[in-house]
């Protein structure tokens, strides 16, 4: 069973992967960037890719 330690740890690393991002648009609301972050981080689990990048 997942404890609060488990959900700061995931808010951290969907703060990380937003700051991987680089978005264009800035974006100023933390649940907002903590959102986005955790997209990147599903699908980095999800995939095993490990490469963000657009290009």
């Amino acid at each position: 069973m997942a404890n609060i330690n488990d959900f700061k740890l995931v808010q951290s690393i969907s703060e990380k992967y937003f700051n991987y991002l680089n978005t264009k648009n800035p974006v100023n609301d933390d649940l907002e960037k903590e959102r986005l972050g955790f997209y990147l981080f599903v699908l980095e689990c999800v995939t095993g890719n490990k490469d963000i990048s657009a290009s």
